[in-house]
């Protein structure tokens, strides 16, 4: 699985970025990092490095903004932490989020970096979770960090969310602040510290995880036999999930279509549950044939992508289509883009305008307005038109697009 992931992530990396990751790093390498931290890498850990060591200096920073170190900047971070760990492990008092799954310790010899932010702090792997974390889960720690959260339960959910960020469109490209020959980029169009609030993708907060509310200790008995729990800890986990699915698929059956798009999100990503393609699938198809037009895009652009789904561009395009004809905003820009663009449909310039520029006109779309102002402005694509497209550029800094205006101030300025 996460072979097809690092296939994806490559490519969507590449339509945004110069080739900017290192070659992978051998077994040999791999084993003696683990002797030395004592530690096993997690299959998908080991097959990320196995693909890429690290990125370039150059590089844009792999996780929004922030460098995928090698195995060699993995080892002089970690050394840094272990030298400081016996004089200063509870230094600070810290707190996690979600409550249990952190241990409230400053320093973890049992935390190890792939990231860092040249201030001190480091998003890492947890070998050494408190009681209702989950071991290699992938956590932000460091000098300025007091409260230590769970970004994914693993690197494979971390990776997932950045090839969904990329396809989406869902991120800022900039250049770096000390030298603007190189870029850089951030999640969304709010220049914040990416995984401050990044968490919010990933499904880790009270509802899922508060088990003691509602399971006693006591009476829970049941032996379950699924190969993906670990040991008994994680077994009242398991069995919360499955109270949860129940009340989702009961929810579901009755026609609620926000319940068959969470049991779709769940088993087609594997997030909470075991992965399941054909399920998932057809949750979502069941609610996007309800006109519910989250399914209706989800589905379209799944299917586009190929992603998790089977590759099927010509029902990708009905979908995505469908959704147009019920006049969602989303939909109409993402038409437009990608059949100006070509990207997964048949490239078609005119019919792509015609769309993109209902989306910006008709229902005042921002990212819409931004796309068609940068057209027009760059002559790429669409016929060049200085006066539209600084138009329609400006419109959408003024709809509050961060991206928009970071154009246009710059445009102003100097160009684009």
């Amino acid at each position: 699985m996460l072979h097809s992931i690092l296939d994806e992530l490559k490519v969507e990396l590449s339509k945004v970025f110069p080739d900017f990751l290192n070659p992978p790093a051998t077994e040999e390498e791999i084993k003696q990092v683990e002797e030395t931290i004592q530690i096993t890498f997690p299959d998908d850990l080991r097959e990320l490095y196995l693909t890429f060591n690290g990125e370039k200096e150059s590089g844009p920073g792999l996780f929004f903004g922030q460098p995928f170190l090698s195995l060699d900047e993995m080892m002089n971070e970690w050394k840094i932490w272990k030298d400081l760990e016996e004089e200063y492990a509870n230094l600070l008092e810290t707190e996690s989020d979600p409550p249990g799954w952190v241990k409230t310790m400053y320093i973890n010899r049992n935390w190890l970096p792939i990231s860092k932010d040249y201030g001190g702090n480091n998003i890492g792997l947890d070998f050494d979770p408190d009681t209702e974390g989950v071991n290699g889960q992938i956590i932000r720690f460091g000098r300025d960090i007091d409260v230590k959260y769970v970004i994914a339960v693993n690197t494979t959910a971390l990776l997932q969310f950045m090839v969904r960020q990329l396809k989406t469109m869902d991120y800022t490209v900039i250049p770096k602040e000390y030298d603007e020959n190189d870029l850089t980029w951030y999640v969304g169009q709010d220049e914040e510290i990416i995984f401050d609030s990044a968490k919010q993708y990933f499904p880790i907060n009270e509802e899922t995880i508060s088990l003691e509310e509602q399971l006693d200790e006591e009476t829970t008995s049941l032996e379950v036999q699924q190969t993906e729990v670990i040991d008994l800890q994680k077994k009242r986990e398991f069995d919360k999930t499955q109270e949860g699915l129940k009340w989702l698929k009961k929810a579901a059956e009755m026609g609620d279509t926000g319940s068959m798009n969470e049991l779709a999100f769940q088993f087609l990503t594997g997030t909470g549950v075991e992965r399941d393609i054909s399920e998932g699938e057809k949750w979502l198809h069941r609610s996007a044939e309800k006109n519910d037009l989250w399914a209706i895009v989800e589905l379209a652009i799944r299917l586009l992508d190929g992603e998790d789904l089977p590759q099927n561009a010509e029902a990708g395009e009905q979908w995505l289509r469908q959704a147009v004809h019920l006049r969602d905003p989303i939909a109409t820009r993402i038409l437009g883009y990608r059949l100006i663009k070509g990207d997964s449909l048949q490239k078609n310039v005119a019919e792509g305008e015609k769309w993109l520029r209902q989306a910006a006109e008709d229902y005042n779309e921002s990212v819409a307005m931004r796309s068609l102002g940068l057209f027009l402005l760059k002559g790429e694509e669409l016929e060049q038109n200085i006066d539209e497209g600084e138009y329609w550029l400006e419109r959408a800094a003024e709809a509050g697009d961060m991206s928009a205006m970071r154009n246009w101030g710059k445009y102003l300025i100097r160009g684009l």
